[in-house]
């Protein structure tokens, strides 16, 4: 049986409390169709829920939380709304995320200084970068350090310049 298939819901808001959070929009209505264009300074923690992952065969709604310092965020015109807005799985939202970058999925974290996710397509970059995630198998926790993490698919990745350890202390070696 398919799980119902939700809006994704996506909310904007400071990364800290009492920061100097500042929003501006753009709309381009020279792209066909319109696309609406978002930069975030002060500190910024995008949230999107309802974002559907398979584990373990099963199809389970997660959220994924991004924090950066800065952001740059590309979705169609209609997308964006005050506070909180949804997007369907067609929605095109690509975000650019600069400075102390944070991204959380489960059992999976991972910090950048550069980074760039396609929420509709499940692809990303992450650059000078550290992936962290619990692996139930093996009962641990694999990190990988690179200089950049290319995510390709929902399940594959691609590492430059990396190492993998399951030591939660620095460079194996």
């Amino acid at each position: 049986v398919a799980a119902e298939v939700l809006p994704r819901r996506v909310t904007i808001e400071p990364r800290y409390v009492g920061s100097d959070f500042k929003v501006r929009s753009d709309v381009d209505r020279t792209r066909q169709p319109p696309e609406s264009i978002t930069t975030v300074q002060g500190g910024v923690h995008i949230i999107v829920q309802n974002v559907p992952l398979m584990v373990e065969g099963q199809l389970v709604l997660t959220s994924i939380g991004l924090k950066a310092d800065r952001a740059v965020i590309w979705t169609s015109a209609e997308g964006l709304g005050t506070g909180g807005f949804e997007l369907n799985e067609n929605t095109p939202f690509q975000v650019y995320l600069e400075g102390d970058i944070e991204v959380q999925q489960g059992n999976s974290e991972a910090r950048a200084s550069h980074a760039f996710y396609d929420i509709r397509d499940r692809r990303g970059l992450l650059m000078n970068s550290e992936l962290r995630t619990y692996i139930p198998e093996f009962d641990t926790t694999l990190r990988v350090r690179a200089d950049s993490i290319r995510q390709l698919s929902e399940t594959s990745f691609q590492a430059q310049n990396a190492w993998v350890t399951t030591s939660q202390f620095g460079q194996p070696g």
